[in-house]
């Protein structure tokens, strides 16, 4: 009796996990109600009475009543061998452009299985085919890592900033001492290039009481800012991005460092996490960035610290060639980043003769190119971090000789001079 009910156990649990496989490997839905909504997330069940979705790791439960319509969407596997059939075998171009989209959408399994396709029968064509595999591979490896950091908790009822982590020095590559952008740095970059749409966004942002406190005692002649005890109150609660919100319409630039973004925004995230590891602190920094070109001093100590790559992204945005700029955000295409990656027959300003250059896009048409032009377009129109880089070499002091003179009569203490830090322009 007892072997029995060890069998059925064994049976039901068999029969559980046979259930499951399904759900761990469900596909995407999208589910549009009567009133409208869409609502997009990994579908974990449905019966007569519901659909429930996964979004964003949220179990969301949507009554049948409710719904109008749903969309099942194609698995990365499926939507892989349905355009990888469409396909012919001798097409590059296509199958190229397949194996970025799949890398765009994550779906690295897909694209890394095309792009080894390509490289046996594309031997022509191994450098494009390499540089997109090294694009997919370090995406993955960055993913990988993010996801094994602990989480950083921060209280939110403390301002302080803390200190960037000092970079791993295990490449001597570059000197130990090599300058990083600090965290208050770090963060005003951050607060620039956040979207000019926050309530699309809804970026993570702390505002922190003292900062609060001075935008209603400071500001408190404008209209737009909250007035009396319950009005302030109210305005507390409110999500951090409200609140900086307005403090960019009224341009209190002087509370501009005392935000806290705690979130890269989309541009500094790519940047970060594909085109700096994959590009500028490769391909870039090797043939143009350590020493070749005045003024472009790029680092590789570690490439997947935020320090270094927010101190790359700092350089090439504000650093110029013969009257060029390395990132163009009014004309992205003429950008020296993009223009120095090209072959030097399609290029508008060719990338100078240096040791071993070989081109890191394939043409005008190469996917990547496109995107990393894209990626230009998106950053913000004029920023002004009002940053120091690197930052000024401070003398060591040095005590004065003893002397044995008689002491003069005591002078009045002149005033200590204190450097006044430029105030951070507003961000219209």
């Amino acid at each position: 009796m007892a072997r029995t009910a060890r069998i059925l156990a064994l049976l039901v649990l068999g029969g559980i996990l046979i259930w499951t496989v399904p759900l761990v490997l469900a596909r995407q839905a999208t589910v549009t109600t009567k009133s409208g909504n869409t609502l997009t997330g990994e579908l974990l069940s449905e019966d007569a009475n519901q659909v429930i979705l996964e979004i964003a790791g949220i179990r969301t439960p949507i009554p049948r009543a409710d719904i109008e319509k749903i969309e099942k969407l194609r698995t990365p596997q499926e939507e892989y061998d349905q355009r990888r059939a469409a396909l012919a075998n001798d097409d590059y171009e296509g199958r190229y452009q397949l194996a970025y989209d799949m890398f765009d959408k994550k779906n690295y399994t897909q694209s890394l299985t095309e792009l080894a396709a390509l490289k046996t029968d594309f031997p022509d064509q191994q450098i494009a085919i390499d540089r997109l595999t090294l694009l997919v591979n370090q995406r993955m490896k960055l993913e990988q890592m993010e996801q094994q950091k602990p989480a950083n908790v921060t209280s939110p009822s403390t301002s302080t900033i803390t200190p960037a982590t000092t970079p791993s020095t295990s490449q001597p590559t570059e000197p130990a001492q090599a300058e990083y952008l600090t965290e208050q740095q770090i963060n005003i970059i951050r607060l620039w290039e956040l979207p000019t749409d926050l309530e699309a966004a809804k970026p993570r942002v702390f505002v922190p009481k003292e900062a609060l406190d001075e935008l209603f005692s400071k500001y408190q002649s404008d209209d737009q800012v909250p007035k009396g005890f319950e009005a302030q109150r109210a305005f507390r609660t409110r999500p951090g991005w409200q609140q900086l919100e307005l403090i960019f319409q009224i341009k209190a630039r002087d509370l501009y460092d005392k935000v806290q973004i705690r979130e890269d925004p989309a541009p500094l995230r790519e940047f970060r996490r594909t085109i700096n590891p994959a590009y500028v602190a490769r391909f870039f920094r090797t043939h143009f960035g350590t020493g070749q070109i005045e003024g472009l001093k790029l680092l590789a100590h570690d490439i997947g610290s935020t320090a270094e790559a927010y101190t790359n992204f700092y350089i090439i945005s504000t650093a110029e060639h013969a009257g060029h700029k390395f990132i163009d955000r009014d004309q992205p295409a003429e950008s020296l980043l993009l223009q120095w990656g090209l072959p030097r027959e399609d290029a508008k300003y060719p990338a100078p003769e240096t040791s071993g250059w070989r081109p890191f896009f394939h043409g005008l048409d190469d996917p990547i190119y496109a995107n990393y032009l894209q990626w230009i377009d998106s950053l913000y129109d004029r920023p002004d971090y009002g940053i120091t880089y690197p930052p000024p070499e401070v003398a060591p002091e040095v005590a004065p000789p003893p002397t044995e003179a008689a002491p003069a009569e005591p002078a009045a203490a002149a005033p200590t001079p204190t450097a006044t830090p430029a105030p951070a322009p507003a961000k219209p």
